[in-house]
């Protein structure tokens, strides 16, 4: 059930007061600031025993307050300092106050728009649009506006709470993952031949309430430096640590990381399960220097519904001891755990993966990760990977920027890479993210029916990658690469200037269907002057494709769709080889063209008929060997 609220535990009202001659503003809250001015020993969130001046009728606002408020300078009715029954010290009938001249009325005295009084019973027009007034409860003790009392007279929440830090005062529930955070994914519509599109896998959020408690942590009550002091590190990151422990033991879902900059060790800090870890643009979490290799900012092992939002994650790749060994500490380690979504967190120059996720437990049990998001983040200057999935089931990775990828191989943006105990990958969506300046490659594949779509491979400055940008592993068992774009021809050795090439296959070995299970495609994508090398699939379509001034190249197929495909070629005499196929066993091809450039830009497209006479071809006969169609 969906709530309406504000995000503040406590809201108070807020009371302005103009002076009529100068026309300066004076506001005061009725919130207790002894908080800010002195240390809470108690270690109480917040105490009301000490009311703000002005909460009673014996302690007046500083405001002024009274039986009689100064008037707002209507003609009809001048000043208190006018009152001829109580006239000014001056006395002078004849001479009253400059602010009460009948004749020649102050700015500010408007009688159809009065400044207010100061009176919180009557706020000014509008009011603060982010911190609208709360209601009055009525004659029987209830909020006018059907919302639940915080406190006596006073309103805002709207459902039932509880005073969960124990001041006296009732705590407003907040929402605990914002909604909307993550857009869905737009199915792909219609199909190649007899083959149906696959629908997206269905990545679940975290199991967390969808109202809660939240309370920032005190760091002078933890030992917590929100300065980055490496001597301060220990006590910093077991500080945190405690604390989120026993805010969670306390009942709080949301716990709130306040501005700073946190030394932290090789341990880094642990959620533990069923919480929100919530850091704001102000927050950073920077290693100090370590020769660890196997260590994270944040680590999350063996652990369910875990949120973590925001800040910054700074790594100590430039201060490792020892650079030459141990170069897996990363910014976040999501191990044999689920339900995880990381949202909007900015990771830096860490000495391994920016993150790095794997069904990995110590006593070597088949566990397995499952179901994480991680969306809205910047993973940059990475020394291994930007992200890497070495087994899962179900991950989303979405709208994501990850560049300069750079240091120790493999040096990918994303890695899927299984690898030991016959890991597998299931169920992977790789959606809407941006990647450019990545050493090696963008994008390693792996899996069964993984999802690769929408992506921007902005090449970025370089010109040159040792592999990729792009390469499948051996046992892939079925992808769909659909609408994304590659911004420029990168030259590269691993795959011969090739956008795509496969590795770890057996030569001329195409799998069965037991090992793929499903048809892959390739569709609706955006290429520059590249070949594009695609190999090893059981079951392929390649459709609606852009090639400008490239080739594509296909081998090693059984059952090949070939369809409405683009070749595109500039200048004068424009020729070359468009297609080409090896060991390529059954399938069907129609729609095809090439289309020719001139100097002036016209255009001519002429149905590719080498191409498309390739229709129904004989599943036990090769198209060609080596051979080059126009």
């Amino acid at each position: 059930m969906h709530r309406e609220l504000g995000l503040t535990m406590k809201t108070r009202p807020f009371i302005c007061i103009a002076a009529l001659a100068g026309l300066t503003l004076f506001c005061t809250s009725c919130s207790d600031d002894s908080s800010d001015s002195k240390e809470n020993t108690d270690n109480q969130i917040e105490t009301p025993d000490n009311p703000p001046s002005g909460d009673t009728p014996d302690d007046p606002t500083p405001s002024g307050k009274t039986d009689n408020p100064p008037s707002s300078g209507d003609p009809d009715n001048p000043p208190s300092s006018g009152d001829p029954d109580n006239p000014p010290s001056s006395g002078d009938p004849d001479n009253p106050p400059s602010s009460g001249n009948p004749d020649n009325p102050p700015s500010s005295g408007d009688p159809d728009n009065p400044p207010s009084s100061g009176d919180p019973d009557n706020p000014p027009p509008g009011g603060d649009p982010d911190n609208p007034p709360q209601s009055e409860v009525d004659a029987d003790g209830k909020c006018v506006d059907q919302s639940i009392k915080t406190e006596p007279g006073k309103c805002g929440c709207k459902f039932e709470d509880k005073d969960i830090d124990g001041d006296g005062s009732t705590d407003c529930p907040v929402p605990i993952v914002p909604n909307n955070t993550l857009p869905p994914i737009k199915e792909i519509s219609g199909s190649c031949a007899e083959w149906e599109y696959p629908k997206h896998h269905v990545i679940e959020y975290p199991v967390l309430p969808e109202y809660g408690y939240e309370v920032t942590i005190d760091t002078k009550k933890y030992n917590i430096s929100t300065v980055y002091d490496i001597a301060k590190a220990d006590e910093t990151t077991k500080g945190l640590n405690k604390a989120i422990k026993e805010y969670k033991e306390a009942g709080y879902h949301r716990i709130v990381i306040p501005p700073g900059h946190y030394p932290l060790t090789d341990q880094g800090i642990t959620p533990g399960s069923n919480v929100a870890v919530i850091m704001g643009n102000d927050v950073t979490l920077q290693m100090i220097p370590t020769d660890r290799g196997d260590c994270g900012l944040v680590t999350i092992k063996g652990q369910e519904n875990v949120y973590i939002e925001g800040g910054n994650l700074v790594g100590e790749r430039y201060e490792h001891i020892n650079k030459e060994y141990n170069y897996e500490c990363g910014g976040m380690q999501i191990f044999n755990s689920g339900h995880i979504f990381v949202n909007g967190v900015k990771i830096k120059s860490v000495h391994g993966d920016g993150i790095l996720i794997l069904d990995y437990t110590p006593n070597d049990k088949e566990t397995i990760a499952k179901e994480i998001i991680v969306a809205n983040s910047e993973i940059d200057d990475a020394y291994r990977n930007g992200i890497a999935i070495v087994g899962m089931d179900g991950i989303r990775i979405s709208h994501n920027h990850i560049h300069h990828t750079n240091g120790g191989s493999p040096e990918f943006g994303i890695d899927f890479e299984p690898n030991g105990r016959s890991r597998k990958i299931y169920r992977a969506i790789v959606d809407n993210n941006t990647f450019n300046d990545n050493v090696n490659g963008d994008l390693i594949i792996y899996g069964q029916q993984t999802f690769i779509e929408h992506n921007l491979f902005d090449i970025g400055e370089r010109t040159y990658m040792t592999d990729g940008p792009f390469i499948t592993r051996a046992n892939t068992s079925t992808y769909i690469f659909y609408q994304n774009k590659v911004s420029k021809y990168i030259a590269n050795t691993g795959c011969s200037n090739q956008l795509f090439c496969s590795y770890g296959y057996t030569k001329s070995t195409i799998p069965d269907e037991n090992q793929q299970k499903y048809p892959s495609f390739f569709v609706e994508n955006d290429l520059p002057k590249q070949r594009v090398q695609l190999t090893y699939v059981n079951r392929f379509c390649i459709k609606d494709n852009v090639l400008h001034e490239g080739h594509l190249s296909a081998s090693t197929i059984k059952n090949l769709h070939l369809i409405n495909n683009r070749t595109e070629q500039f200048g004068e005499g424009a020729s070359g080889a468009t297609y080409s196929f090896k060991n390529i066993y059954g399938g069907k091809a129609s729609g095809n063209v090439n289309c020719k450039h001139d100097a002036s830009g016209k255009e001519v497209c002429t149905e590719n008929d080498k191409i498309n006479s390739l229709n129904d071809s004989p599943a036990d006969k090769p198209w060609g060997l080596n051979t080059h169609l126009y």
